[in-house]
């Protein structure tokens, strides 16, 4: 769950990322009719990894299959909308808990608002060399990969850090770890760069690929 933060939602029509006071990006929709809906830009998907939810622009949907409220038009579950407060002007306070899930019809393509700025979450973000450059309780795109070894939590390291031969199996205890489960076989690799957030001596997000691009299988030692 993100922290709260101020937002600014884009003009009526569209749909725009915006960044919470961690750094968390979410989707702001500011429909035609003046409603808005608040949405996250990633999602835990498949074996419990986080992934980006993109705007489709030929689509106009999210994540190719939710429309701007949130609502799937292939009959999955809602996105899980923010709730939040409208302020003067353009001006939106996100709060850190779910909004109710709502019903209602489909948004028409022809209906879906106009996308603003990159349609990939966190596109803008600079890369960070170092872990240790990483604020606390901070979101940053650091140049490291996801690796789950033979045992233990994936772990965050340079692709220099380790051999994929044989003998590999994971990023040694000193990397910072990712918190979670997942169900992931190991000796896996997420190519990097990863959107991680610290939490002290640990990340409790990193985002990977849709589609696990820069995924690598590596072999398995006899």
């Amino acid at each position: 769950m993100p922290s709260s933060g101020f937002v600014e939602a884009p003009p009526p029509g569209h749909i725009a990322l915006e960044a919470l006071a961690d750094g968390t990006e979410v989707w702001v929709a500011h429909r035609a009719d003046d409603s808005i809906s608040v949405l996250p830009a990633t999602l835990v998907a498949d074996l419990g990894l986080t992934g980006p939810v993109d705007w489709w622009p030929e689509a106009h949907r999210l994540g190719g299959g939710w429309d701007s409220h949130g609502w799937s038009v292939q009959g999955f579950a809602p996105l899980p909308g923010y709730a939040f407060r409208r302020l003067e002007g353009s001006r939106i306070e996100v709060l850190p808990r779910r909004a109710p899930d709502e019903e209602g019809s489909i948004e028409a393509r022809d209906a879906a608002p106009a996308l603003d700025g990159p349609a990939h979450p966190y596109a803008l973000l600079p890369l960070t060399a170092s872990w240790n450059d990483v604020p606390d309780g901070r979101v940053a795109r650091l140049d490291v990969s996801l690796v789950f070894g033979v045992d233990g939590q994936p772990r965050l390291c340079k692709m220099s850090d380790f051999l994929l031969d044989h003998h590999f199996r994971g990023c040694s205890p000193e990397f910072p770890a990712l918190a979670g489960s997942f169900r992931v076989a190991a000796r896996v690799v997420f190519s990097g760069p990863t959107v991680v957030r610290r939490r002290g001596n640990v990340a409790d997000l990193a985002v990977v690929e849709h589609g696990y691009a820069g995924y690598a299988s590596v072999p398995a030692t006899p």
